[in-house]
């Protein structure tokens, strides 16, 4: 009666030394690319009665070298600060941004800033927009 038992203890002790790893690849690296877009000449407060009052849910997007779109964020007036009087400056966050060798930060309104992944990487990946003086 123990010669059935043997069978399946064999056989769960070889596929437990079988190595069974896992063969999942590693996750691609990814960054967040955040930056300030700052508004020469404007007071932030102002924005809710100007012409620029569209810009806090404004979608910046993140483009690879070829202009297939890599992530894209909305400018925010959450922690908006207003040290500088003849500026205003809104923030944005782009969260797993796969790795590529260029990337174009585009705000359509303001234009786009192209940086190479050498460049990001040196500026902890914040990646800033200007519009006006």
């Amino acid at each position: 009666m123990r010669l059935p038992m043997i069978f399946p203890l064999a056989f769960l002790a070889l596929a437990a030394c079988s190595g069974g790893g896992s063969t999942a690849s590693p996750a691609p690296e990814t960054h967040t690319i955040s930056g300030v877009y700052t508004i020469a000449n404007t007071i932030c407060p102002d924005l809710a009665g100007s012409t620029l009052s569209y810009l806090p849910g404004l979608t910046i997007t993140v483009k690879d070298g070829q202009g297939a779109v890599l992530g894209t964020g909305k400018l925010s007036t959450e922690g908006v600060t207003t040290a500088n009087p003849a500026a205003c400056d809104l923030r944005y966050t782009i969260p797993n941004v796969p790795k590529a060798a260029s990337y174009t930060i585009d705000s359509g309104a303001a234009g786009s800033v192209t940086y190479t992944y050498d460049e990001l990487k040196g500026v902890n990946w914040q990646a800033d927009l200007k519009i006006g003086n």
